[in-house]
This record gives C-alpha cells, structure tokens and sequence, in this order.
C-alpha cells in the first residue's frame, strides 16, 4: 500500500468523526444518547500492549473458542494459530446462535467461548455487557486509532447490506432507482432479503428509518418519484415505507446465501432484486451468479453495519482473547475480511481492502444509512415494536 492511500485512509477517519458525530444525515437518531450505564470502553487506563507476556500466559489456557458472523472465522483462526502457535476453535454463527450460545455457557459456568464477532450491537450493548454476559476490551494501543464511537461496544469492522440486481437479465443500469418502487405492485414478491425477524441488524435498520433524519429523506425520496406529499396515518415516512415493503411480501430467507441465489441465479428473465451483504458479491463470480450493486437509487441503497469483537466474561482463556481481538484488528486480521468481502476496519491506521464493490468510504457515507453504535440503546429499546410493525404489516 502507498503511502498517498495512508495518508488518504487516515484523512477519512477524521472524516467519519466529524460524520457520525453529525454531519451528512448519519448521526445517531435524536433520542439515541449513550444509553444510560454504559460501560467504559475498557478498563485498560492502567493496562500496556505487552503481545509477549500476553502470549506466555495464553499458552497456559486452553484453545480460545470464537464464534463470528461471518465464516472468514476458519481463515482468521488458522492464521492466529499460524501467528502465534495458539489453537483457536472457530465457527460461524450468526448473532442469535451466539446469544444463545454464550449466555448458556456464562450463566452454567461452564465457558469455553474467549471471543465473539457479533453483529447484534444493540442486543451487545443493550444487555449482554450490563449482564456481564461479554465484556469490552479495546486494545491499548491501538485505542488512539479507533475512534471513541466505535469503542463502546468495539467496533471490528464495517460490512455493509446493498441492494443488488442482476445484470444479465436488466444490463447495466439497476430496475431500481428510487427504494418506494419496492413498496409498488410491480415489485410485489420480487425483492429477496434475509428474514428481518432472524436478523437484528435489520430491525436496527427500521430504527433508523423511523427516526427524524431518515424519514425526512424518505419523504422527500417519496415527493421527487411521485410528484405530491406522501399522505400517512403512521408516524411519519419511515414507518410507512416499513409497512408498505412488508406488505409488497418480499421473498424472505433463511440467510444472504438465499437471497444471492435468487437474485443471480443464471438464465432469469424477470428476477428479482435483493438486499445483501458485500460478500455475496465476491462469491458471485465462483458460484455462477450474476449479482452487481445498484447505484444512484434514492435516498439510500443499504446500510453499513459494526461487527462488535467482544470477550465472554469468565473465559478461561482470557489472554488468548486479548491477543485475538488485537489480531482482529490489524491489517492482518483484517484483510482476511475486508480484502475478499470489501467493508474497512475501524482501526482507521488499517488501509482499505482491495475490493471497493460500491466505491470508496466518502460514498458509503452519502449513500447508505450508518448504524453507528450511538443508536444501539434507542435500537435495542424499539425493537420488539418495530419486529411487531413488520408481522403486523407482512400480509
């Protein structure tokens, strides 16, 4: 990596902390403050980065168990176990799996898990820290380089949801160019997402959405295709648009594998569009699909979203967990993600990965909805009655 793209990934890191502090529409919705009780972001004041002493005693422990979001988990354990001679189970779950699993073994006693990569940060900062369920550990020396809001739970990295279409059966220029078509007739039964019931982050989507900022934009979003106000009984736009998607019955999966079949299966003539990771795109190309992202639709094309790397408290490998979570977050750690799948670390000395599939950070923040850990609390508050909302309006 030149030292010029250093040099620009460290510029826009100042830029994401002018950004989500509340600049461009991505600040924490007006009634998110850090929730009340929060944890510090480490107890480490006192603590130094010593890699050495830390691996002595992690030879000591037993293996580290790691659960992650993502099955990038196998790589990441075998090259930690390459780095450091330290044997790491690793597997993929996915947030709920974790939850159940962690908060079993941490209430029995009986812990074997070190380290969880999660992408449930409300359910993480809502109730699993003030349980003392997982603890956050942010490494010192790299805590100057992350910066404070990604603290608190810790931010790994940032993955992202995209809408995407497939070219072979639309060309080069996505169906979709404005999200209120996916609430119209035309689009009835043809957009392919992962269950928002069975996936948190979707459901901290609808907080957003619901909020002053994005409504506004979703009203407006609403004016420019049609013509004339949106007319509503709900709260405001972001409700509305909620209600009228789950109602055009979007095709609902178990998991983004789903989704990326039914959208880039080949030889389609009307297939449909699809809300889904990065990474879908990246195993496109293996698997004969034809999936690309849309681009230029209103107000927004998806959301990015934190991976948290938390510790489960009473691990007994508890410098085994240290050690990978500062793993995690190096250029190393992190390239084994963000390299194939796209996203960017959130150690902000970390450079971008080689796969840029919507373009560079500077458009991730114009046009996908942020769901920075500042609204985890006001998330996790409404998420019973936004999962409520979606049943009550998917007809």
């Amino acid at each position: 990596m030149k030292q010029s793209a250093y040099r620009r990934y460290a510029a826009l890191g100042a830029l994401a902390l002018l950004f989500l502090a509340g600049c461009g529409g991505t600040s924490a919705p007006a009634s998110s403050a850090a929730p009340t009780g929060a944890q510090p972001a480490a107890s480490q004041a006192a603590d130094t980065w010593d890699e050495q002493a830390l691996l002595e005693a992690a030879k000591k422990e037993p293996p580290l168990g790691a659960l992650n979001n993502s099955g990038i988990v196998t790589t990441l354990a075998k090259n930690f176990e390459a780095k450091y001679g330290l044997k790491v189970n690793g597997a993929k779950a996915d947030s709920p799996t974790q939850v159940e699993q962690v908060r079993r073994e941490v209430q029995s006693g009986n812990v074997k898990l070190g380290v969880l990569s999660i992408e449930d940060g409300a359910l993480v900062q809502g109730q699993l820290i003030p349980d003392k369920i997982v603890d956050n550990y942010v490494p010192p020396d790299m805590a100057r380089a992350i910066p404070p809001e990604w603290q608190n739970p810790l931010v790994q990295l940032w993955d992202a949801k995209v809408l995407d279409y497939n070219p072979e059966a639309y060309g080069s220029t996505c169906p979709i160019t404005n999200m209120w078509e996916l609430t119209e007739p035309k689009w009835r039964g043809k957009t392919a997402i992962r269950d928002p019931l069975g996936t948190p982050e979707q459901i901290t989507w609808f907080s957003w959405l619901v909020s002053d900022d994005y409504a506004s934009k979703l009203a407006s979003a609403y004016q420019a295709k049609y013509g004339g106000t949106l007319q509503t009984t709900e709260k405001n736009a972001g409700y509305e648009w909620i209600k009228r998607w789950a109602a055009n019955q979007p095709i609902l999966g178990k998991s983004d594998d789903d989704s990326a079949a039914a959208v880039g299966g080949p030889n389609q003539k009307d297939p449909p569009v699809g809300i889904m990771s990065l990474g879908k795109l990246s195993e496109a190309v293996p698997q004969g699909q034809k999936i690309t992202p849309c681009k230029g639709v209103t107000p927004f094309l998806g959301y990015a979203y934190p991976r948290y790397a938390v510790m489960v408290h009473g691990t007994p490998s508890s410098n085994a967990a240290k050690l990978y979570i500062h793993y995690l977050m190096t250029a190393e750690g992190a390239g084994a993600s963000i390299n194939d799948h796209g996203g960017f670390s959130a150690n902000t000395s970390v450079p971008p990965g080689q796969n840029e599939f919507v373009g560079p950070r500077e458009y991730w923040q114009q046009n996908l909805v942020f769901l920075a850990p500042a609204g985890n609390q006001r998330a996790w508050e409404m998420r019973q009655s936004l999962s409520d909302f979606w049943r009550l309006n998917r007809k």
